[in-house]
C-alpha cells in the first residue's frame, strides 16, 4: 500500500498540473525551449550532510561533483546519471539520495552534471559517462553505474558501452525506473498512462527527439533495451507498477533472465518439451524488444544445448555415461573444455546477430 508521503506527492503533481508537460507536445516544446533559454541550478545544497565531503571539479568541460564519506576511505565508487527527462537539471531530492549512499555504504559517489538536451545529446554524453566509470574503477578498484529515469538509461547505455567496446565494465548496474525503449510504443503503456501520476508518451517524445541528436531512436545509446543484454554483468533494477517506463523493464528483465533460463531448462528437459512450454511464452517478448526470430533461435538451442551437459541435471551428459559406459565422475574433467568452448560460442552468437541473420 502506498505511504501517506507517496499519496501526498501524487495530490500535489495533480494540483500542480505537472503532467501537462509530459502529454502535450506543444506544452513539452515550449517548457524545452523555457529550460534552454533559462537553465536551473544545479549545484549541492548548502548543508547536505556533516558525514559527507564534497568536491567539484571540471572534467571533459562538465562540472563533476564528488561525494565522500567523512573521515574515512571509500570501500568503491558508483557513477550516478540523475533523471529529469534529459532536460531537467539534478534535483535537491537527487543530491540527498547520493550523499546517503556515499554516507550509508561508504562509497565515492561521482555525480556528472551532463549537458541536458537539446545541447547535450545521447551520443555525446554516454561516451563520457563511460570514461568516468572507468575513472573510478582506477581509482576505487570496483565501480557502480546507476542513475534514476533518463538517468537509468544513460547507466544501462553506458554498460553496454563499455562491453562492446571490450572495456571494463561496471562491477553492478543499478537501474531505477529506467527509460529502456525511447519509442514509447509498448502497448501497455497506454493503460498505465491513465494512472501513472506525473509522465505521459506524447511530450516525453517531444524530449527524445532532442536527446537522440543524429542517432535513430533504436539505437543502444538511446533505447537501451535494443542491446544485447550477454556478458553484462549483474543488473539491479527498481520500478514502481504505476510508472510508465514499467512495461518496458519487465522486458528488460525477460532478456535478461531468458539465456539463463534456457540454460537451466536445457538441463532438466530435451530441447523440444522445452520449446513447447516456453517457447511460446518468450519468443513473443523477443520479438517485442526487437531481437530477430532466427537470432533468438540460435541462442535458444545454443543455450539448450550448454544446459543439455552441464552439471548437476544435464541429461544428455549422463545419457552419453550411460552410453559409453563411462562413470560420471571420471567423464566430468574432461568435459568442461568441451562446456567451456559452447560457452564462448554462445556468447558469440548472442553478441553478433549478423552470424545468425547476416545471409537470409
Amino acid at each position: 500500500m502506498p505511504s501517506m508521503s507517496a499519496r501526498a506527492v501524487v495530490g500535489f503533481l495533480k494540483l500542480a498540473r505537472a503532467k501537462r508537460v509530459w502529454t502535450d507536445p506543444a506544452a513539452a516544446q515550449r517548457h524545452l525551449d523555457a529550460l534552454a533559454t533559462r537553465p536551473a541550478k544545479f549545484a549541492p545544497p548548502r548543508r547536505l550532510r556533516p558525514d559527507v565531503t564534497v568536491t567539484a571539479e571540471r572534467g571533459h568541460g562538465w562540472p563533476i561533483y564528488t561525494l565522500r564519506p567523512a573521515g574515512r576511505e571509500p570501500v568503491g565508487a558508483m557513477v550516478y546519471a540523475h533523471g529529469g527527462g534529459w532536460v531537467h537539471e539534478i534535483h535537491p531530492l537527487h543530491w540527498r539520495f547520493v550523499a546517503q549512499v556515499a554516507a550509508e555504504a561508504g562509497v565515492e559517489v561521482v555525480v556528472p552534471v551532463y549537458p541536458l538536451a537539446p545541447f547535450g545529446t545521447a551520443g555525446e554524453v554516454i561516451p563520457v559517462v563511460a570514461d568516468l566509470v572507468e575513472g573510478a574503477r582506477r581509482r576505487c578498484g570496483a565501480a557502480i553505474v546507476a542513475g534514476d529515469s533518463a538517468g537509468g538509461q544513460i547507466a544501462l547505455s553506458t554498460a553496454l558501452m563499455l562491453r562492446d567496446e571490450g572495456r571494463a565494465g561496471p562491477d553492478l548496474t543499478v537501474l531505477i525506473a529506467p527509460a529502456l525503449d525511447s519509442r514509447l510504443t509498448n502497448p501497455d503503456i497506454t493503460a498505465i498512462e491513465l494512472v501513472d501520476p506525473w509522465l505521459g508518451v506524447e511530450g516525453t517524445r517531444v524530449f527524445v527527439e532532442a536527446w537522440r541528436g543524429d542517432l535513430p531512436v533504436e539505437d543502444p545509446r538511446v533505447s537501451p533495451l535494443f542491446g544485447d543484454m550477454t556478458g553484462l554483468g549483474p543488473v539491479t533494477v527498481y520500478c514502481g507498477t504505476v510508472d510508465i517506463v514499467d512495461p518496458d523493464v519487465r522486458l528488460l528483465v525477460a532478456k535478461l533472465v531468458s539465456i539463463i533460463a534456457f540454460i537451466i531448462l536445457g538441463s532438466v528437459l530435451e530441447g523440444i518439451p522445452a520449446i513447447v512450454l516456453f517457447g511460446p511464452l518468450l519468443f513473443p517478448i523477443a520479438k517485442a524488444v526487437g531481437i530477430h526470430e532466427v537470432h533468438y533461435a540460435m541462442v535458444v538451442i545454443l543455450a539448450m544445448g550448454l544446459g543439455l551437459f552441464a552439471p548437476p541435471f544435464g541429461v544428455g551428459y549422463y545419457a552419453a555415461c550411460a552410453i559409453g559406459k563411462v562413470p560420471p565422475d571420471e567423464g566430468i574433467r574432461p568435459i568442461w573444455a568441451y562446456m567451456f568452448a559452447l560457452l564462448i560460442g554462445l556468447i558469440v552468437v548472442a553478441a553478433i546477430p549478423w552470424l545468425s541473420i547476416g545471409f537470409l
